[in-house]
């Protein structure tokens, strides 16, 4: 299978999430490899008290030559969302039908990782800060 070339995203990361001016809350996420050309993911939020209150899986793949982002938020298929700028550590999928998120991007930094998730102008944006967890 093709490299995807996000192979920068593998591994367990912990940190907080962020949805506008709503207080940040802690979140989880699993990426696998890229083995067999895909890469996925499993993430959760969870609230003040420990408990999740939403949960996420992610799927990036390669559709008709190009590296496409699917996730499925709540377990339920979203809309995808094609890669539309690339580099080390940085990935931007952007879907600008959709009504939100219209953009997902991905950046690694040492051992941090930072996705950010926005729509129109002047919409809500959630930010999510994560470093590399321990097992």
């Amino acid at each position: 299978p093709a490299s995807l070339g996000l192979e920068w995203l593998e591994g367990r990361w912990s940190g907080t999430a962020r949805f506008g001016d709503r207080p940040a809350q802690r979140f989880l996420a699993d990426y696998t490899s890229a083995a067999g050309g895909e890469v996925l993911s499993a993430s959760k939020t969870l609230d003040a008290k420990g408990r999740a209150v939403a949960f996420e899986f992610e799927r990036f793949h390669c559709r008709g030559g190009e590296v496409v982002l699917t996730p499925f938020p709540g377990g339920r298929e979203a809309a995808s969302f094609p890669l539309a700028e690339g580099g080390p550590r940085r990935a931007v999928f952007r879907n600008p039908s959709n009504k939100w998120p219209r953009e997902l991007s991905y950046v690694r930094e040492g051992e941090r990782l930072t996705i950010r998730a926005s729509g129109a102008p002047g919409s809500p944006v959630l930010l999510v800060s994560l470093e590399r967890a321990s097992k």
